[in-house]
């Protein structure tokens, strides 16, 4: 796994979410990867999924190149995720700020008061 989704996962883990390895899902060609992560924060027991997305330009051969967020496990790749970033833009995005925006997100997705 590249090293900027290890350190993407980390970051989850740091504000509030267990990482529950890959989602039981049958592979597609739009993905390599769903990652299961669930709340161990308020509220208890929320899924979120990391999708690692494939390169449209391999078909041979699956090569990731984003990573999406979504509040329900992805079915297609037109499916809505609340944020999609390419690697590169991983790796310069600030990983607490931006797992704390999808925490915030989350919670008003389900009504809740995020506070501040």
């Amino acid at each position: 796994m590249d090293h900027r989704i290890k350190l993407l996962i980390v970051a989850f883990e740091s504000y509030g979410w267990a990482s529950q390895g890959p989602a039981d899902i049958p592979g597609d060609w739009w993905f390599t990867d769903i990652i299961l992560l669930v709340s161990v924060w308020r509220p208890v027991g929320t899924k979120i999924y990391i999708t690692l997305l494939n390169d449209p330009a391999y078909t041979n051969r699956k090569v990731v190149w984003a990573v999406s967020v979504s509040a329900l496990l992805p079915t297609s790749r037109d499916t809505k995720f609340i944020v999609q970033l390419t690697l590169n833009e991983l790796k310069t995005t600030d990983l607490d700020a931006f797992v704390k925006s999808i925490n915030k997100t989350v919670l008003e997705q389900m009504g809740i008061d995020a506070g501040n």
